[in-house]
C-alpha cells in the first residue's frame, strides 16, 4: 500500500531543487544551487524523471533517472552511457526508506538517502573519495 502511494506521489512531480555541497576535505568545490523541471514518464513498475535543472551560475543541464517500485522496495537507477544502471537499492521499513548498499564507482563510493514525505521526495547521495567529499540533494515537488 504505502508503494502504490510512493508510486503516486511519484508521478505528480514536476519541479526540483538542487544542492551540491562539497564537505570537509574536497578537492572539489561543488557548492551549487539549481531549480528545474521534471517530465515524468509512468511504465508499469517503474517512472522515468528526464530532468532539466538551471544552475545558479546560468548553466543547464540534464539529467535522467529511473525509479523501479517492487514490493515493499525501491530502485534507484542512472542514465550513464545510453542504459539504465541501478545504483541504490531502498527498503521500506517502519515508517522509512533504508538504503540496502553502497554503491562503488572506482575510485568513489556513493551513499544515498531516500526521504519522502506529503510535499516533498528528497533523494541525497554522498560520494566519497580520496579527493572527494560531497552532498549533492535533490528535492522532488508537484507545483
Amino acid at each position: 500500500m504505502i508503494l502504490e502511494k510512493l508510486f503516486s506521489q511519484f508521478t505528480a512531480v514536476n519541479a526540483l531543487t538542487f544542492q551540491s555541497r562539497s564537505q570537509t576535505g574536497s578537492q572539489m568545490n561543488w557548492n551549487m544551487n539549481g531549480t528545474g523541471t521534471v517530465s515524468v514518464r509512468i511504465h508499469d513498475d517503474y517512472i522515468d524523471f528526464d530532468e532539466e535543472i538551471v544552475l545558479e551560475n546560468g548553466r543547464v543541464c540534464y539529467d535522467k533517472k529511473r525509479w523501479r517500485f517492487s514490493g515493499c522496495r525501491v530502485y534507484f537507477e542512472r542514465f550513464r552511457n545510453d542504459v539504465y544502471e541501478q545504483i541504490f537499492e531502498f527498503e521500506y521499513q517502519n515508517g522509512e526508506f533504508l538504503p540496502k548498499q553502497s554503491y562503488w564507482c572506482d575510485p568513489d563510493n556513493y551513499q544515498a538517502e531516500l526521504s519522502v514525505n506529503p510535499q516533498v521526495i528528497i533523494f541525497t547521495i554522498y560520494i566519497h573519495s580520496s579527493r572527494k567529499n560531497e552532498c549533492l540533494r535533490y528535492e522532488y515537488v508537484a507545483q
